[in-house]
């Protein structure tokens, strides 16, 4: 593993380990950090399980996930697509990388009912509040809309 930087000292080191991230640390958004030696003393985390994380997610973490699409002419006119990372035209072995994991992704089961979901929940948190209550579930004004409880059907367009 190349040089990372630790999550708490901010030091880089070859000798770093990849720990799932205690409840202790700030970012719980994270998965896991990068913790050189003297820090897992340093806070105890010498029984914080290391984590492995899958070739993809670390790709994607590396890529800080800001990707743009670019048009490629070549001399016979032909265009192709290239993918463009802060600026930067990925390399082959990394197109290479997301054209496979893409394909694979693509064969899943259940994969267009689950963007068609995913997409009208994403729809709806921006036009409506989440229900506290309820995951998944929003608070529709319907004095404000105009509906009244007894008419509303939400499968209805």
């Amino acid at each position: 593993m190349s040089s990372k930087s630790c999550a708490y000292c901010r030091r880089f080191s070859k000798d770093i380990k990849i720990i799932e991230v205690p409840e202790s640390y700030a970012d719980t958004t994270k998965q896991y950090i990068y913790v050189c030696p003297s820090c897992i003393k340093e806070h105890a985390l010498e029984n914080t399980p290391e984590f492995v994380p899958s070739d993809l997610r670390l790709f994607l973490d590396s890529q800080y996930k800001s990707f743009t699409f670019s048009l490629l002419t070549n001399d016979d006119g032909n265009e192709y697509l290239m993918l463009n990372n802060n600026f930067t035209t990925l390399p082959p072995k990394d197109l290479e990388f997301i054209a496979y994991e893409l394909l694979k992704t693509s064969k899943l089961d259940g994969l267009d009912e689950y963007i068609k979901t995913s997409n009208k929940l994403a729809l709806m948190s921006t036009s409506f509040q989440n229900d506290p209550e309820e995951n998944g579930k929003f608070l529709l004004p319907l004095d404000e809309i105009g509906i009244s409880r007894k008419k509303f059907n939400p499968d209805k367009v």
